[in-house]
């Protein structure tokens, strides 16, 4: 199958080429390096825009593949492809590889080598049960891990806030162009934080013992929207009629109040407060600093 879906690619990089469809590709081109319009970068951020035109990009609904009349069985491969950023690990001799944004699993098949706990950018094919890599992997460095969800969960948030709540990985799916672009973007963020002196961020930790019961004290308030809900974590976010005020991350055992303000910070410790009153125990509040935000 691996051999289907490259001729595959390789007849999309054709199609690509042809006058008749010069329109669609500058369209794509234009929504592709969108992100980076106000922005003076140094970086070539167009690269990597041929994987995902091929594999994501919808014109009226359609592929550049079936505006063509392109019938291809390996056509459901790319259809069905992922690209995230995933990490590494090994269960019962097989490889995982685990989405870092939506925590879900994939059962990888692959000659390549990888280390245990490597953190990857990679597009992933389904076969059967599990699922072929084409392409090289990107590799980020470990210790980009929070700092690259951190990234993607503030787009995913803003999306929600815009647009009404969507599962997280129907995000990544859609979005998938933000996950190429994402080591430019940190890279140039990372450059802008080290010129901003006043970044700053406060974080309130309360203990909790009924998860269930907290979301339950919140949610019914009018002031709180649910954004993300898995197994692992709810996120949640305060509101008021500017925009919203700041995020609360909830946890089996944790609740956090995370915004960029101390005032308003106060204000949404004593609005939850109010609600789950003593179904949660105040722990601290933590002041973090830039160089605490890159690592």
């Amino acid at each position: 199958m691996k051999k289907e879906i490259q001729n595959l690619l390789d007849m999309g990089l054709m199609i690509m080429s042809q006058d008749k469809n010069k329109e669609v590709v500058e369209k794509a081109m234009d929504l592709y390096v969108s992100p980076f319009s106000d922005k003076t970068m140094r970086e070539d951020y167009t690269k990597d825009f041929t994987m995902w035109f091929l594999h994501d990009y919808k014109h009226l609904g359609k592929s550049i593949y079936e505006l063509n009349d392109i019938n291809d069985p390996a056509l459901k491969h790319l259809q069905e492809s992922l690209v995230s950023i995933f990490k590494v690990n090994y269960e019962n001799k097989n490889m995982i590889f685990k989405d870092i944004f939506t925590n879900m699993d994939y059962k990888i098949d692959s000659d390549q080598y990888f280390d245990d706990g490597d953190l990857i950018q990679v597009r992933i094919y389904p076969v059967e049960d599990y699922y072929i890599l084409i392409d090289e992997p990107l590799y980020f460095d470990t210790e980009y891990e929070k700092t690259i969800r951190k990234s993607v969960m503030y787009q995913y948030n803003n999306y929600c806030s815009v647009h009404g709540p969507i599962a997280i990985e129907d995000f990544i799916k859609s979005q998938s162009h933000m996950i190429y672009h994402l080591m430019t973007i940190i890279e140039y963020y990372e450059q802008v934080l080290q010129d901003d002196e006043n970044l700053h961020v406060y974080v309130a930790k309360y203990k909790i013992e009924d998860k269930d019961r907290i979301l339950d004290l919140i949610l019914d308030s009018e002031d709180f929207q649910l954004i993300e809900h898995n197994k692992y974590e709810t996120l949640i976010h305060h509101l008021s009629d500017e925009g919203v005020l700041a995020e609360v991350l909830v946890t089996s055992q944790w609740l956090e109040i995370e915004c960029v303000s101390e005032s308003i910070l106060s204000l949404t410790q004593s609005v939850l407060e109010s609600l789950i009153k003593d179904e949660g125990t105040f722990v601290s509040v933590d002041h973090l600093g830039l160089d605490d935000l890159i690592d």
